[in-house]
């Protein structure tokens, strides 16, 4: 029976029922001196939880009127203009109206003694209390005080049954002494794997500095020969970190230390950024890089999503690893078992396979197909033997089937908790009337997003060429008063033939005005020119980006300006500022969109851009920039580790960050460019809205209001 708990559990019930900004209970240390033990508050008001008070306008009087049972009420600090005992008490804690019950011990043959007081307090605005609300303080004021004593009843009882029990600890010290040499013995296995996670942290620390001094190399002025030495070191230094890491992770799990950090997140979220973030690494091998979540809704569950990222990592890096043609599918399933959720996904690749004989040792620790296996292609041999035991340690298992130079699919299985947190809701409605026309090489990836878009209501035309496009396009002029509404297209067909179905599109007055959508790789430079690219999605394609975009486009008026549309092409714009004085501070946790930001801004000629990857971050270099040379405007990310773009807003507005940065214009960069989600970012003081992936009309304009 905890004190402290039931007076916290109290304040927080008593706010929420009151829909009050500030919940307290004073407790008397003297006759006018007490502190606030539990309290309930909500932003923007500041805590005063342990603080020491002393009420100056305390009295004996006071104190009888209370210990009578007396309730005081103000409705309007205003009113007290004349009576300034407690103005500055009231002011301190920004009291605009309160509402203070005494908390009493009534004991028979003994005079009522006053513990202290329960408070609730109105800082937004004045208010009127009512009888209800002051009798039902002052019903919960007497449980309060029977909890109060009751506890320390309890305590003195404990402090007697610790006595009992001493005799007994006595007793099991023998025991104890007795298993101890065997405690010794099993011990010793766990001090290897902790002396090997030790070590593995200080390899570790150093090893970060030469792989961070690397990239600072990178920017530097080389010569080819220079740029080749450079490339070898730092691929030898990140292959060096993945051993140090895999060891780090492997001595834990041996010596029973690998934790769960069981949190609420957006699993088809947490997915997709994974897919796209490893993409790259597949792109630069020519793999297709495919993902496959359609029947994973935009749902928020309960795991630890680092671990889910860590045997995704560990899959997809082994696929790409071991494939050097083809395509790389991760597909996902969630299902519902009692009142759990269970992830079921498989990573299945194109490689060399894995012999019959070799798949039963495939999970033993330092376990390789063969030796010339890991002379070709490196690695510890415990990526597979982490990856199950995390899957274990989640509630599931994880499996593999493979053919000798055909591929492999690993599949595996973790348990989820539902989450009472509701995810904002797919806007798919306004997709049913869409015409769009998908031109995809690529399989797979063309019956996975169309099987995606036709679940969403849109009439999906295919075609796998340009030829074949260009075909459907004109069957559509001739039998079809419905043109397209929008043309998906992949980046490597729009530029084949220089770009021979580009221009044809844009010479036909009936193509020329859909708006067109291009898929591309991270690695991709040769975006067509001259054409209406409305959005430029990369692949592997996150079915939010998707579903955002055409939401986008099935919202477009009929009558907008087309010079608004073609956001591909160069943008003249006056601005107030020399751009090359101008400085940027960047707050995004993920590097592609950090590049993909900054070259935007590069084309602009705006050079001088500074990265902070969370809140905690940005504050740090908002403060630290000189007087003479401040930052001109923030991008902020919304969803961020540590401290994210909601709470680091809010602080900036208060002054966190110096009282010169108070009004710094800061704009807004999110994914969830779903209905109430810009209002959000106005809210908590974001002076405009970008959604991802964002399009550069938008970003110049946004430049151009605020520089």
């Amino acid at each position: 029976m905890d004190l402290q708990e039931i007076l916290s559990v109290t304040v927080k019930e008593v706010r929420t029922f009151l829909s009050t900004d500030r919940a307290t209970i004073y407790q008397f240390t003297s006759e006018i001196e007490g502190v606030i033990t539990a309290e309930s508050v909500i932003e923007p008001w500041n805590s005063c939880l342990g603080m020491k008070i002393t009420d100056p306008c305390f009295n004996l009087s006071v104190a009888d009127d209370y210990k009578k049972g007396k309730i005081y009420q103000l409705s309007d600090r205003t009113k007290l203009v004349h009576d300034t005992c407690y103005l500055e008490l009231l002011d301190k804690f920004n009291i605009r109206a309160s509402l203070v019950v005494p908390i009493i011990f009534s004991e028979e043959n003994s005079q009522d003694q006053l513990w202290g007081l329960l408070s609730v307090n109105q800082c937004s605005e004045c208010r009127q209390w009512y009888d209800s609300e002051m009798n039902f303080l002052q019903r919960l004021s007497i449980q309060i005080s029977i909890a109060i004593q009751q506890t320390e009843l309890y305590s003195s009882l404990k402090k007697v049954n610790e006595s009992l029990s001493k005799e007994v600890e006595e007793r099991k010290l023998l025991a104890y002494k007795y298993f101890k040499a065997k405690q010794v013995a099993e011990s010793a296995n766990k001090a290897k794997s902790l002396f090997l996670a030790n070590m593995s942290h200080e390899i570790r620390t150093p090893m970060n500095g030469v792989i961070g001094m690397l990239d600072i190399l990178q920017d530097s002025n080389l010569n080819s020969e220079q740029r080749s030495q450079l490339n070898i070191a730092q691929s030898s230094a990140e292959s060096l970190l993945s051993i140090i890491n895999d060891i780090l992770d492997f001595s834990k799990v041996e010596a029973g230390k690998l934790e769960l950090e069981i949190i609420e997140f957006n699993l088809s979220e947490v997915i997709s950024n994974f897919a796209q973030g490893v993409a790259l690494q597949a792109q630069k091998k020519g793999l297709e890089l495919i993902l496959d979540i359609e029947n994973i809704n935009n749902v928020i569950v309960k795991s630890d999503p680092y671990r889910l990222r860590q045997i995704l990592t560990n899959l997809v890096g082994n696929a790409i690893k071991f494939t050097n043609k083809g395509e790389i599918i991760i597909k996902c399933n969630l299902k519902t078992e009692g009142e759990q959720l269970v992830l079921d996904t498989t990573v299945q690749d194109t490689g060399i396979g894995i012999p019959e004989d070799k798949i039963d040792n495939l999970f033993d620790s330092f376990t390789q197909v063969d030796l010339s296996t890991t002379r070709q292609y490196g690695g510890t041999g415990l990526g597979l033997a982490i990856s199950q035991k995390i899957c274990q340690l989640l509630g599931g298992n994880i499996t593999v089937e493979s053919q000798l130079k055909k591929g492999t699919i690993f599949r595996f299985t973790v348990k989820l908790e539902v989450s009472e947190k509701k995810s904002s809701p797919n806007q798919i409605k306004d997709l049913q009337n869409l015409s769009l026309l998908l031109v995809e090489q690529n399989d797979t990836c063309s019956r996975i997003l169309a099987s995606q878009l036709q679940g969403w209501g849109v009439r999906v035309k295919v075609a796998k060429n340009a030829q074949s496009a260009w075909n459907l396009c004109q069957d559509k002029i001739k039998f079809d008063p419905k043109m397209f509404d929008v043309i998906i297209i992949d980046q490597m067909i729009l530029a084949l033939n220089d770009g021979e179905l580009g221009q044809k599109l844009q010479k036909s007055r009936c193509l020329a005005p859909i708006p067109l959508v291009v898929m591309t790789n991270h690695n991709d430079t040769n975006i067509p020119e001259n054409l209406r690219v409305i959005r430029y999605l990369t692949k592997p394609i996150k079915p939010h980006d998707l579903l955002t975009t055409l939401i986008a486009i099935g919202k477009k008026e009929e009558h907008q300006n087309e010079n608004e549309k073609m956001i591909d092409q160069d943008i003249q714009i006056k601005y107030k500022n020399d751009l090359s004085q101008i400085r940027i501070l960047l707050v995004e946790d993920n590097k592609v969109n950090q590049v993909v930001i900054k070259t935007l801004l590069k084309k602009l000629k705006i050079d001088r851009v500074d990265t902070a990857i969370n809140g905690v971050e940005a504050l740090t270099k908002l403060i630290d920039a000189p007087p003479n040379s401040p930052y001109n405007m923030v991008f902020m990310d919304c969803l961020m580790p540590e401290m994210d773009g909601y709470q680091t807003t809010t602080l900036i507005r208060q002054g966190a960050a110096r009282l010169h940065n108070q009004q710094i214009p800061i704009i807004a960069m999110t994914a969830n460019a779903m209905e109430g989600d810009e209002q959000k970012c106005l809210q908590v003081g974001m002076n405009d809205y970008l959604s991802k992936p964002v399009n550069r009309v938008a970003f110049t304009k946004v430049l151009e209001k605020f520089l």
